[in-house]
């Protein structure tokens, strides 16, 4: 895709994170690029899908999602806060996914970032990442960073 005209102007107003993190999910379970355009900040938003490349620009995050919704059947979505921290203009939302389609069920471990701007909350980082399949014992301890 990547449209130079697209998503910039944006009428929607999202007074708080939790109301932009609402709105990303509606616009995930509805597959409404429209509407996950404009949850979306403008400037350096970043992305990176389930065993996928990081995404640094408006215009590859955009493309993610119009190719993820195209030909989709509209997922089931549930969310589960893990935590939710927010102090001045930036909140962080640790969130697990139960994505559903049709008999099939997928879990996500994901990070949601939102920034206030000018014109209200915006999404600038979604990080969604696959659980381990089983905790080893040996590991359960041990940081990987």
């Amino acid at each position: 895709m990547g449209d130079a005209g697209r998503g910039k102007g944006r009428l929607e107003v999202f007074a708080s994170a939790m109301e932009c993190e609402r709105a990303f999910y509606q616009a995930f379970t509805a597959c409404d690029l429209a509407a996950m355009e404009a949850v979306w900040a403008d400037e350096d938003p970043s992305c990176i899908h389930p065993g996928g490349g990081l995404l640094r620009t408006r215009d590859e995050v955009i493309d993610s999602w119009a190719a993820i919704f195209q030909d989709a059947l509209a997922p089931r979505i549930r969310v589960h806060v893990v935590s939710r921290v927010s102090e001045g203009g930036l909140a962080v939302h640790l969130v697990r996914e139960q994505i559903s389609h049709g008999e099939q069920t997928s879990h996500v471990l994901t990070t949601n970032v939102f920034r206030r701007f000018d014109e209200g909350w915006r999404m600038i980082a979604h990080h969604g990442s696959m659980p381990p399949l089983k905790r080893e014992p040996a590991a359960a301890g041990r940081s990987l960073h």
